[in-house]
């Protein structure tokens, strides 16, 4: 009991208030949208006290037969001796102004009506553990399990409602907000915390902070699938995003505790080469004096001195040449963090010599693999047995189309093996929410806890991960999403399915990064270091579907790296259709700052969205005041909802490892991984 109390007062409730005040605003510009409104959503959907009156008061008028009206609805407010509560006229006024087109009202109802079935769902779940904990009879659960089913129809049929009774499309679709509720306890809160800081989507600060936690489980653990099968704790994740963006200070929020230890470490290092450096100079003179003297009479010459070396987990070095020293001095591994990645995929390049370039070094750190790097500037050879560098960092859209039209980093599968998001942008708003302490301070214990993780050790004593085995229940999961996930990847073309190829392996690594947090969490979500169960691996697929389904959008967008400026106004007008819900007109198109010159081009770009299967025209009803009919673009669908398992787990085709004597240690491998 106490664990589930301390989960309630940590819980954020889940809402949306940009989306509450939308939808009272959509209905103040059009009164007439009221009867959609109130089909959608009860005031009880509300999560705010005062917007919860302000709907009710809506409904109220309606009741009467008035519009909804910013004069009348202040009137109503009045009263009922409501209007100070809810902030006064100013208030009414400013939800008016946020909003300038009516015609997204229903996105914005999904949004909150979404939201107030997640809160039901927690009351209610939280209520079925408290009295299941405290004994209750079978026969008294009976009817708390039947309304959490009630509950499950409500979300089948918001989601049928939002597809328009259709079944989502297997194509590429519009932007699925990153599923945070995937992500093990203080995570989420954390993300959702500072997404609301900082008004971005989640994924901002979820993607970097995952790259953070594996950098620091690095080579300390590895899951074994198979005898010659084990995956690392490794991710490369990558934002696609334009400058002005929450990019970087939302990846500075996620590596900021490792920039701490970083620090702190540093500091340690600094003193400890005060120290050398003092004793060095003692030593020298106790070495002459020796060569003098002590010689002579036998004595023994003094014992060399070691050389402190800073401990290091963040680096921004972007050549395997430099990072080789690193490595060789941290058999735990690294973590590449850069906030423009231009630089990285710019460097692939640069040394070739006749013996190949940085790009193959990486293609086998993505398996921390081994690397060998003969350097030039000191003359020295330098063999990693296990290269293990997790990437985080964030590319601007014109910069990763042209990353994406290279055809040496499509044909080596390096451009597969990232985990890429590509946000729409947002206007910039200020919002006095932040991250609290408790949040930030969990945060933190959990990448310390992740850090102490000790390495094994081979017969040798060579340092070598230790592998965790999967679960019964997670290895069926596994197999099951394998299977599908590759029955998917045969209907591929070729760029996608080298994607899929390598999302089947990063299943396995987040469900084990999943597994070593829910422990380093301590008492939030119980959780082993012996072994990958069936809640880290139901959490993982539910991720990888979310990035399978960002690829294929990422791709659209992208065209497959053609920059050219057709694509680059489809890529506007997308985004243009994701800021206004889904839905886009021709002359809001026009209007946005995709800077089309006239109709003609704004619909013609509309038109090969529609040919290329990203959306369909639809034809809105005319107002109550006459008028023809206007075609509306819709953007289709999300391909893949992450929020529903399904059948997927991988079977392998390639890796080897190595188990040691005892069987518990395995060394790093990966199924077709070292295959373009």
């Amino acid at each position: 009991m106490d664990s589930i109390r301390a989960q309630k007062s940590w819980g954020v409730s889940p809402h949306n208030a940009d989306a509450e005040c939308d939808v009272l605003g959509c209905v103040m510009v059009e009164p007439a949208c009221l009867d959609t409104v109130a089909g959608l959503l009860k005031p009880e959907d509300f999560f705010d006290a005062d917007r919860r009156v302000i709907f009710e008061a809506m409904l109220s008028l309606r009741s009467q037969g008035k519009p909804a009206g910013t004069r009348l609805l202040a009137d109503e407010l009045e009263r009922i001796g409501k209007v100070d509560e809810v902030g006064g006229y100013e208030a009414l006024t400013e939800l008016l102004e946020k909003v300038t087109n009516a015609a997204h009202v229903e996105y914005h109802c999904r949004l909150v009506r979404e939201d107030a079935i997640r809160r039901c769902l927690i009351q209610q779940a939280v209520s079925v553990v408290e009295r299941a904990n405290s004994k209750a009879g079978l026969e008294e659960l009976r009817p708390m399990l039947a309304t959490l089913a009630e509950s499950v129809i409500d979300i089948d049929e918001t989601t049928n409602r939002a597809s328009g009774g259709k079944d989502s499309s297997t194509g590429a679709g519009g932007f699925v907000r990153f599923p945070v509720e995937a992500l093990p306890w203080p995570l989420d809160r954390f993300i959702t915390e500072a997404a609301d800081a900082l008004r971005c989507d989640p994924c901002y600060i979820a993607l970097p902070m995952l790259s953070v936690l594996a950098g620091a489980v690095g080579n300390s653990r590895v899951v074994k699938l198979k005898r010659k099968w084990s995956e690392p704790c490794l991710l490369w994740t990558v934002i696609v995003s334009a400058s002005g963006t929450m990019k970087s200070p939302a990846w500075a929020l996620a590596k900021e505790p490792l920039d701490a230890i970083q620090s702190a470490a540093f500091a340690e290092y600094r003193q400890a080469r005060q120290q050398y450096d003092q004793a060095k100079h003692e030593y020298d003179a106790a070495v002459q004096e020796w060569k003098r003297s002590g010689r002579q009479r036998g004595d023994a010459i003094p014992l060399p001195l070691t050389k402190p070396v800073a401990k290091r987990y963040l680096v921004d070095d972007l050549t395997v040449e430099t990072l080789a020293p690193l490595l060789e001095q941290q058999p735990r591994g690294l973590t590449l963090c850069c906030d423009e990645l231009a630089g990285w995929f710019g460097g692939f390049n640069q040394y070739r010599s006749g013996r190949g370039s940085d790009v193959e070094r990486w293609l086998s750190i993505h398996r921390a693999g081994p690397i060998t790097v003969d350097r030039k500037t000191d003359h020295q050879c330098r063999h990693i047995p296990r290269a293990c560098i997790s990437v985080t960092g964030g590319i601007q859209p014109k910069v990763m189309s042209r990353v994406a039209s290279n055809p040496e980093l499509r044909d080596n599968g390096l451009l597969a093996r990232l985990l890429v998001a590509m946000p729409p942008r947002r206007p910039k708003q200020w919002s006095e929410a932040d991250v609290s302490e408790e949040s930030d301070a969990a945060y933190r214990h959990i990448v310390e806890r992740l850090l102490s993780l000790d390495l094994g050790a081979d017969e040798h004593g060579n340092p070598v991960p230790i592998a965790l085995p999967l679960s019964s229940e997670a290895k069926e999961k596994f197999v099951r999403f394998f299977n599908a996930h590759n029955r998917e990847q045969s209907l591929l073309g070729e760029d996608l399915a080298a994607a899929w190829s390598k999302l089947e392996c990063y299943a396995p690594r987040l469900a084990l990064l999943i597994q070593l947090v829910r422990w380093a969490a301590e008492g939030y979500t119980p959780a082993t270091t012996s072994a990958v169960d069936e809640q880290s691996m139901d959490a993982a697929i539910v991720l990888v579907k979310w990035f399978a389904n960002e690829a294929k959008r990422v791709s659209a967008l992208l065209g497959n790296g053609d920059d050219s400026e057709e694509s680059r106004r489809r890529r506007l007008a997308i985004d243009a259709a994701e800021q206004h819900g889904g839905r886009l007109t021709v002359r809001a198109l026009m209007r946005s700052r995709a800077g089309f010159k006239s109709a003609d081009d704004a619909e013609q770009t509309l038109n090969a969205l529609v040919a290329a299967g990203l959306g369909h025209w639809e034809q809105s009803s005319p107002g109550k005041s006459g008028g023809r009919p206007t075609a509306v673009f819709v953007l289709m669908e999300s391909a893949s909802d992450p929020a529903n398992d399904s059948d997927t787990t991988p079977a392998p085709n390639d890796t080897t490892s190595t188990n040691s004597a005892s069987g518990e240690v395995s060394s790093v491998s990966m199924s077709d991984d070292a295959a373009a």
